[in-house]
């Protein structure tokens, strides 16, 4: 009876090394099977010249997105960021795509804006003298600042003196 268990037990025993042999081979080959390249992005141009008004889809224009398995995927094409000003009228663009298997690849590019100019300050009512005591509220009263790009811009002002410095939008407040 004993030798009967024992090559029950060494029959289980290759079962089940048997199906783990099976189990990890099947886990291989499906991943094998999954996609894990990224899409590649394509510009007709690098750099790109265009008006503070662009849009989006304008900023899409020249530029195409691949995948090696899914072929064309430049209708998942988008922009993930645009980077603050740089050197005042450039800034770098982040477009990303993505493939069916949800890898998603990244480039960028310049744009050069021909008609950007500098923010505006201006007073919405008469500038007035006032004392070295006035608080901050009084010094910034009836300052305004609009950027082409950004619009009102007033609450992002800084007021530097050699005493303090005041952020704009804090101070009216």
């Amino acid at each position: 009876m004993k030798k009967k268990s024992k090559k029950f037990s060494i029959l289980l025993l290759v079962v089940c090394i048997l199906a783990a042999a099976v189990y990890a081979g099947s886990r291989w080959y499906i991943s094998s099977l999954k996609d894990t390249a990224s899409p590649e992005i394509s510009f007709d141009s690098d750099n790109l010249s265009v008006s503070v008004s662009v849009t989006q889809e304008e900023l899409l224009k020249g530029v195409s997105a691949y995948d090696d398995k899914d072929g064309d995927v430049t209708d998942s094409l988008m922009i993930e960021s645009l980077s603050a000003l740089l050197d005042g009228n450039r800034r770098i663009v982040t477009y990303a795509a993505f493939d069916g298997d949800s890898n998603v690849g990244k480039a960028q590019r310049q744009i050069v804006y021909t008609d950007y100019t500098s923010p505006r300050l201006s007073l919405t009512e008469p500038l007035v003298s006032v004392s070295a005591t006035a608080g901050s509220a009084e010094l910034v009263k009836g300052l305004t600042a609009t950027d082409c790009i950004d619009g009102d811009i007033t609450d992002e002002m800084v007021l530097l003196s050699s005493n303090e410095e005041i952020t704009v939008g804090s101070a009216l407040m």
